[in-house]
């Protein structure tokens, strides 16, 4: 599975672009120039199998609406009222009236079980790590070995828990969670350089909080 990103560096988001051949699955869509997303995509004939959002921040969604994706798009269903709403998706706290219209994608929750699949990327796993925001998750590719951590783990650090709709009080349930997965994994996040899942653990602060805590 090769992995492209888009959008690095300032005050974008990271978005993801997973590649099978043809076929493309994206995580997240950044603020930052989308439209080459959609021209990567039709450029080299990718189809786009479906979005996979990290949480329902604007940052994270607000290229939807230069992607137009009619793939299925999805979210958390904690989460998808942050789609249209300023105060949820963060975009009232930086001065910003962000709404997405969400008449125009093709919306769908995460499964209840955990478990999505999505030919040919295989088994997702769909962690629930709520404390950046109700609905925030990781996405976990167990046959690549790779995790996808939104905003829930940076390089050295986690998503800030202090804007509408977080739950401070979940973190380290939530960093639990990361902890108890495989050490091989990369990890894609959110902002930011990727790393080293075993060697986030053994050098992330909130990480060893979360060890030492539980």
């Amino acid at each position: 599975m090769k992995v492209l990103a888009f959008n690095p560096g300032g005050e974008s988001s990271n978005s993801y672009l997973l590649l099978e051949g043809k076929k493309g699955l994206l995580i997240d869509a950044g603020t930052e120039r989308p439209a080459k997303v959609s021209t990567f995509l039709r450029e080299e004939g990718i189809e786009l199998t479906a979005v996979l959002l990290t949480h329902g921040h604007f940052d994270h969604v607000m290229g939807l609406s230069a992607i137009e994706p009619s793939s299925p798009v999805y979210v958390s269903p904690e989460d998808r009222p942050a789609l249209d709403s300023p105060r949820l998706n963060g975009s009232r706290s930086f001065g910003l009236s962000f709404r997405l219209d969400p008449s125009l994608l093709d919306l769908h929750d995460y499964p209840e079980n955990g478990e999505l699949e999505l030919p040919p990327f295989g088994r997702i796993e769909v962690i629930a790590t709520p404390f950046h925001t109700k609905g925030s998750v990781c996405l976990y590719f167990p046959k690549a070995a790779l995790l996808f951590t939104g905003d829930t783990l940076f390089l050295g650090s986690i998503g800030r828990y202090d804007l509408p709709g977080a739950e401070p009080a979940k973190m380290l349930e939530s960093l639990r969670k990361l902890n108890a997965l495989p050490d091989r994994l990369l990890f894609y996040p959110g902002h930011g350089p990727r790393g080293d899942l075993g060697a986030e653990k053994r050098n992330n602060p909130y990480l060893l909080m979360a060890a030492r805590e539980g």
